[in-house]
């Protein structure tokens, strides 16, 4: 086994990455043990289980798991194969089981927190040391839930390390501070490796090409990135360490609320105002002040989590060249109905399958996958290199159209994958 190791050093390095990376399949099942089983991935947030029973199906690697929530209000993350016999133990994406989990097949009886409650014929069953239900090791942060199937993990809030940082600017959108994802999930089937979705999101170097027809059309907070030339933009491109990253636009917005689609030619309505003005209420003028102006990042949490300014993104993944995309609005708490129904709109316009940006990104990057069949060639992410600097809160920052981020992608994965 040993001599059949890949070396990663040569596979990623400085810039350069052999693109087996997205087609071996050696890597693909090297990256299941050491990113998603052995790391933490994003698996779901707390107010899709608001009461016990309730669950959601979910996939840490290719295993299934259920986020479930207990009598005391915990949330786990158990097995969905019974112990028994492998049957898949929930097969709805979504519901509630009252109070414990019975497998379709012999009957066996699980309780919320995975433990085995019962085994009917149970006099077939002595002395045997029947199991209960695998656990993950869960995260929770502000509602945003990781889970690990290795027992000796980085400790979670280690590897969140900055990227707390990009969730608290996500949350504190809500003036009471809470979001909550339960307006549904819409589910996508790209034909390609998962890299390429992460890489392409916090990508800032595509925009005026690959979504150029957005401009042509639409006023929107991304013209820009489409319409200044180089030493116009101003938005930046962030690594945050650990594989976190951002795309921050907010560098480049002239007004407030532009992230919700307001303009000086757009004027916000009176819920929009209101919703300005709980801001200032809850915070205070200056902290709201830059809530207003920001808005929530446009970031990945490395690996699968990617925070889609009003939408959350998460990718599932199961075959070395296809990858599942899942996205849903970031409904806010403590606002109107109006401001969250602006928010579903926004997302039905930049994600839905008629939108401008996913069917662009799928496009562009199926054609990625397609090139990387024939012989393995070196992946060029060098733009930029010797121009970071460190900002103000320490973290390397440089023009959006350099490669800063993807390389933040790729410095982690190595990390991990030479560990």
């Amino acid at each position: 086994m040993i001599q059949n190791a890949i070396d990663y050093s040569t596979i990623v390095n400085d810039g350069i990455v052999n693109s087996r990376v997205y087609k071996d399949e050696k890597i693909f099942e090297d990256e299941i043990k050491k990113i998603f089983h052995n790391g933490w991935s994003f698996v779901a947030h707390e107010s899709e289980v608001p009461k016990p029973g309730d669950y959601v199906r979910r996939s840490i690697g290719r295993e299934p798991y259920l986020v479930i929530r207990n009598r005391d209000g915990e949330v786990n993350v158990i097995s969905n194969k019974c112990t028994h016999r492998g049957t898949l133990l929930c097969q709805e994406e979504k519901g509630n089981v009252r109070g414990a989990i019975t497998c379709w097949y012999h009957g066996w009886v699980f309780g919320l927190e995975g433990d085995l409650k019962s085994v009917p014929y149970g006099v077939g069953s002595k002395g045997l040391d029947h199991k209960c239900l695998p656990k993950a090791t869960v995260g929770n942060y502000k509602g945003f839930l990781f889970a690990t199937l290795n027992p000796n993990a980085i400790d979670f809030m280690e590897y969140l390390g900055d990227g707390a940082t990009l969730i608290d600017r996500a949350v504190e959108a809500s003036p009471i501070g809470k979001i909550r994802l339960d307006a549904g999930w819409a589910k996508f089937l790209y034909k390609t490796n998962w890299k390429l979705q992460c890489e392409n999101n916090i990508d800032g170097y595509h925009v005026n090409y690959v979504h150029a027809s957005l401009a042509r059309s639409i006023e929107s907070r991304y013209n820009e990135a489409v319409l200044a030339g180089e030493d116009e933009l101003k938005t930046t491109a962030v690594d945050w360490g650990n594989g976190h990253s951002e795309l921050f636009l907010a560098a480049g917005f002239s007004s407030d609320l532009e992230w919700l689609g307001y303009s000086d030619k757009k004027p916000m309505k009176p819920f929009a105002k209101a919703y300005c003005d709980q801001l200032r209420e809850a915070y205070g003028d200056n902290r709201a002040s830059r809530i207003i102006h920001d808005g929530p990042p446009h970031a990945l949490i490395f690996p699968n989590l990617f925070l889609a300014e009003t939408n959350i993104v998460y990718y599932e993944i199961d075959q070395v060249g296809e990858t599942v995309q899942r996205h849903t609005p970031m409904l806010l708490e403590g606002v109107s109905d109006e401001l969250n129904t602006r928010i579903i709109r926004l997302c039905e316009a930049a994600l839905g399958p008629s939108s401008f940006f996913l069917p662009d990104d799928g496009v562009i990057t199926e054609r990625q996958d397609s090139a990387f069949e024939g012989l393995p060639m070196e992946i060029d992410l060098r733009r930029g290199m010797g121009r970071e600097n460190r900002n103000g809160m320490g973290v390397m920052e440089s023009h959006v159209t350099d490669e800063v981020t993807n390389r933040a992608f790729w410095n982690r994965y190595k990390e991990v994958m030479a560990a």
